[in-house]
């Protein structure tokens, strides 16, 4: 893993947890039917590049909870989805984030517009 990834993974880890910035969000939910919205479920860091991993989840609950865990530690939000847009609120504040969903890979742009992927568990 690239020194680069390695601090915009730490960069998005740290926007997360100041949750002091906006980010607009674009979601793609291809092949899902049912009521369940495709964020749905826990979501751990993936590098597909690389076979080490570092412990952030993010759990999307289907009543609009859900928490953002490091290596442990976490935090509580609520969320809000508005057509392709997603609000995570955090005791800090709001903010909003851009992500795709294909398949089982969960891609979420950072705060410096960087891919960072989490894989469904």
């Amino acid at each position: 893993m690239s020194k680069n990834k390695i601090i915009g993974i730490i960069c998005g880890a740290v926007v997360a947890v100041a949750a002091a910035v906006g980010i607009t969000v674009a979601v793609i939910n291809n092949n899902n039917n049912s009521d369940t919205p495709a964020i749905v479920g826990k979501w751990k860091y993936y590098d597909k590049d690389s076979s080490y991993s570092l412990d952030f989840v993010y759990t999307f609950n289907k009543d609009g909870t859900g928490s953002y865990s490091m290596s442990g530690a976490s935090m509580p939000f609520t969320y809000v989805t508005d057509g392709n847009k997603i609000t995570i609120t955090y005791d800090s504040g709001p903010f909003e984030t851009e992500y795709e969903i294909n398949g089982d890979i969960l891609n979420v742009k950072d705060s410096g517009g960087s891919d960072t992927l989490y894989k469904k568990m």
